[in-house]
Order: C-alpha cells, then structure tokens, then sequence
C-alpha cells in the first residue's frame, strides 16, 4: 500500500491500537502509577508526604512510562509473527506510525498524567495528615520547566520508539545504553568544549564581574544548545523510526 494518508484510515489503525494493544501495558501502567504511594508506604511510613515530592515522583513515573510503553505496546514489531499481523493491516506506513505517536505522545501520557492525580487524590482523601493537600495543575507550572520538560519527553519517545522497531531483543535496555553512550558523547565534545573555553575566558580577565557575566552567557549558551540538540535529536528518531516502519510496510 501506498504511503499515502487517509484520515478514515488512520482512524481505524488508532482504534485498533487503542483496543488490541494498548492494553498491553496496563499492569506497568498501573504499576507505576501507584509505585510513588508504595515506596512512601513501605519506606518512609507516618511522616509528611508533601506535594512537592508527590510532583517530583509523578514527573519521574511519566517520563517512565512514556519511555517503555512503546516497547510493550508494539511489541509486535520484535517477533515474527507479530510482524506479518502488522503487515496484514489495511494502512499505510505513514497512518500507522501516526497513530503509533498519537498514542505514545499524547494518549498514554495524558491519561498516565490524570490518572496519577486522581490516584494521588485519593490518597489524600483518606490520608489526610500525611498527605497534606492536593495536587493542582498550577503547582506542577510553578514547580517544572514545562517546555523542557516536553521537549525531553518528545526525545525520549522517540528514542523508544526508534528503539523498538530497531531491536529484536531487549530493545528497552539496548535503546537505554545507546541513549547513555549519545550522553556521553554530548558531554564530552559539546559541554566539555564550552566549560573550557569558560575556564580559559575566566583565567584571562580580571574582573570578577565579567567573570560572572561570562558564567551567565556560557550557562545560557549551553542551556540553548542542549535545547537545539534534543530537538534535532528528537526529529532524527522519528524520520529513522518511520523509515525502518516504511522499509517493513513494503518488505
């Protein structure tokens, strides 16, 4: 079939995602919804669980779930016969994978998001002392950088997702050591280049106002920079990821 879209089409593969595979993860979606309250719970049982750490931990989970489900979601990809099924589906490589990012960047995300804070709500309710009070969604603006926080998201479901149709096995651990290995890198020639040149720029002034005007605009240099990479990065996952899904459409 040819790589061309078709709103009804794509409608059709979401619906199908949204039944026969998305429920695939709902014991880690579970799991990982309620493992915040556990840990606190079983750790650190009778003193405050406040909401700025309830936030910090919800922020940890999403950015979790977001990077496995697509493992377990189109887990198909990795095995054979899931592969022919995969194949048998009346769409185009192109509707599929939009569908495949409609769940993964927005679906699984928003639902794991809402669903934690009624999860967290209800801990509230019935441990109120403990708990304090809720959770709103000004207090998670106030509290996260929510532009970085997107941008980071969309890299790592990217990454995932490119990870899942590049890998047979153990693609999750696989993606997660090529993504440290990129880091590595990022920091050794990007950062580390910009910190020296910081550091000989320092060592030739004298006045330390300029040094901490210096610190500033080699701060925001990098903070620019980093931005930039991650959302080249991101957009590279998904050209590679819908090439590989393409290349299979038509194998």
């Amino acid at each position: 079939m040819n790589n061309i879209f078709s709103f009804e089409r794509f409608l059709k593969v979401l619906k199908y995602d949204l039944k026969m595979r998305v429920p695939a993860i709902a014991t880690m979606f579970l799991g990982f919804m309620l493992l915040p309250h556990v840990l606190h719970l079983f750790l650190n049982f009778g003193s405050g669980f406040r909401e700025g750490l309830r936030m910090e931990l919800i922020g940890t989970m999403l950015f979790c779930i977001s990077f496995f489900a697509p493992f377990s979601i189109y887990a198909a990809f990795r095995e054979k016969h899931g592969v022919s099924s995969y194949l048998m589906i009346p769409a185009s490589g192109l509707e599929k994978f939009a569908s495949m990012m409609l769940v993964c960047i927005i679906i699984v995300p928003v639902a794991f998001f809402a669903g934690s804070l009624v999860v967290d709500s209800l801990f509230t309710l019935i441990f109120k002392d403990v708990y304090g009070g809720f959770i709103s969604w000004q207090q998670f603006e106030a509290e996260f950088d929510l532009g970085n926080a997107i941008i980071t998201m969309f890299s790592i479901v990217g990454a995932a997702l490119l990870g899942n149709v590049l890998f047979k096995k153990r693609a999750s651990a696989k993606t997660v050591l090529c993504l440290l290995a990129l880091a590595f890198l990022y920091g050794t020639f990007v950062t580390g280049y910009i910190l020296d040149g910081l550091i000989t720029s320092m060592d030739t002034s004298i006045d330390a106002s300029i040094d901490s005007s210096l610190v500033v605009r080699k701060s925001q240099m990098l903070e620019y920079i980093t931005i930039i990479s991650f959302s080249i990065a991101s957009v590279l996952f998904y050209i590679l990821a819908f090439w590989r899904i393409k290349k299979i459409q038509i194998s």
